[in-house]
Order: C-alpha cells, then structure tokens, then sequence
C-alpha cells in the first residue's frame, strides 16, 4: 500500500488550507512528514482536495505518502459538503438499523466501502475511522453517537465490518480510541480527562480487530487504575502493557491530535517528544499551525525501521 523510500519524520501534518503555501512546501521540504491529514478546513470542492493531495504527494516526492481524514460519518464527517460525497450514518444508528446484528453488519461494510471508494478518489488513503469505543453511561454526550454500541459485542462485529468495507475500496482504517475511551465524562479535545478504570470489556473489540488491516490511534485520558501520573499518550505503561501485550495490537500506532485542550500544560515539542519515547510509531499534530513546529520538531530523529516496517505493511 505504501511506500517509503527515503527517511520521514514521526510526525503526521495538516496543512492550513486548500493549498499548500510557499512557507509549507518549504517546511515540509526541510522536514518530511510521514503523512499530512485533512480537515474539514481543507475541502470545499472535489476538484480542489485532488489538487492537495497532489501537491502533498509532490512535495513529499512520494506518490503513496499517506494522506489521513476523519470520516466516520454522521457527526464526524469533513467530506459531507462535496456534491459527489456518500451519505454516511450517524455511528450509532447501525445497531438499530436493521432486523439482525448481521443485516447490520452488512449495511456497516457497504457504507463504509462507499465512504473509502469516494476517499480513494481524492488521494486519501487513510481514513481515521472506526471508533472502536464503548459507550456507558457516564460517556459525555457529543461522543455518544460516534460510538456503534454499548455492547462489546456489537461494537467488535460493526468495527470489523467497516474495516473490511474499508479495506475492499483500498483505503487503510484507523481504529480508535485504543486502549478505550467510552467511560470519558469530557471531551479531550477541550480539557484533560481522568478515567478511573478501563472495564476490560473496552477492550474487547480492540482485541478481536487486532489482527485486522489496519493501523491504529490512541486517546489522551489518564487512566488511574494503570498509570495515574501520564495522559495514555505518553505512557509506556499503556502503551507497552496494555496496547501491544493485552490487546495485542503490533500494528502502525498513531496519537491523538497533539494540539487537543487535554495536552495544553505541555509545550508542542514536549508533546511530540513524550509520545514518542512513551512507544507510539508516530505523532499527529493537525492544527495547521507552522508557528514553534520547526522549534518542536527540529531535533526528532527520523522514523525509525520498525515503525517504518509498521507503516508500509498494511
């Protein structure tokens, strides 16, 4: 799928807008990325994303570079304005929408085949979907909905299906939020987050989609029962014990967006730098912003085999 024939950063951008300025095809020039990531900042017309993720793969002198999207569909969705665009479901009314977990399943796999069909087309080839988390009583409300079940069950059986209708169209799934997010009472994108434990039911579907196509992203909580002193992004403990030895998940690990309210006690450098050393293959930082990036990013080393080897294998 992808191809890296010269060394890259850990770090996956955004980019400000719907092209790619003088002043960021310099930095990117000078500090090659792993990947760029799209927003809903970077699209208005199909013709014009083509054009970016051209330029993106031109600068990168890499044709397969990876290009990264949120598309889950329903309340995460950045391509749901563009005319040629699949109607995509709100997450959480697949369990609901048909007579069996099965016919569900189903309508699950063709959706999200659409949605990577219509991703290919554009230049994307990642898509940050699906969310892998439960949801419980306590999961604040803006989140509900981007989770398929309450289930454990039901949720491995949808995310496995939208990974597969993934993977028929060619495009590589992300599944999130490992090691699980759903028993969050706030949203990491505006303050820190604490969680208590992590119910091994959470982890249920991450370990039965382990061995799927696909890569994998992190979340930013702390969890007190595992390391209560480091956000999940920048602890070893979480990433070593709990993502790769009891999920079992060896495939390619990504952060959260760095730039989120949860992490705002810690410079962009420290960010990149702690998630790195916590385990993670590669840092997202999406803002868009080339203000202090150089300055963050100056002394990363290169990407290294292993995570190399990680990327390129899906």
């Amino acid at each position: 799928m992808f191809v890296c024939n010269r060394p890259v950063l850990p770090v996956i951008f955004g980019v400000a807008g719907e092209e790619i300025s003088v002043e960021e095809a310099a930095f990117f020039k000078k500090y090659p990325p792993a990947g760029f990531i799209l927003f809903k900042r970077n699209i208005s017309k199909e013709e014009k994303v083509r054009s970016l993720t051209t330029a993106m793969k031109e600068i990168s002198e890499e044709e397969s570079i990876p290009i990264l999207i949120d598309e889950e569909g329903g309340d995460v969705s950045r391509i749901k304005d563009l005319e040629g665009a699949p109607i995509g479901r709100i997450v959480s009314e697949y369990e609901n929408s048909a007579s069996t977990i099965e016919e569900a399943a189903s309508l699950c796999e063709s959706s999200y085949k659409s949605i990577g069909e219509f991703l290919i087309s554009l230049g994307v080839s990642v898509n940050c979907a699906p969310v892998l988390d439960v949801k419980g009583p306590d999961t604040y409300s803006s989140f509900k909905n981007r989770c398929f079940s309450s289930d454990s069950s039901t949720v491995s059986l949808l995310g496995a299906a939208a990974m597969r209708g993934l993977k028929t169209a060619g495009c590589v799934s992300v599944m999130k939020h490992l090691p699980g997010y759903g028993s969050s009472r706030s949203d990491s994108h505006l303050k820190s987050t604490v969680i208590d434990s992590l119910p091994d039911g959470h982890m249920f579907a991450f370990k039965r989609c382990s061995g799927e196509w696909q890569w994998g992203m992190s979340s930013h909580p702390i969890f007190l029962s595992i390391d209560k002193e480091h956000s999940a992004t920048f602890s070893k403990i979480v990433v070593n014990e709990v993502i790769r030895r009891q999920i079992g998940f060896d495939g390619f690990l990504l952060t959260d967006d760095l730039c989120m309210g949860a992490l705002h006690a810690y410079s962009m450098c420290d960010r990149i730098e702690m998630s790195l050393e916590s385990g993670h293959d590669c840092a997202l930082v999406c803002s868009g912003s080339l203000r202090d990036l150089e300055k963050a990013v100056e002394g990363i080393p290169f990407m290294s085999d292993r995570s190399v080897e990680r990327m390129i294998s899906v």
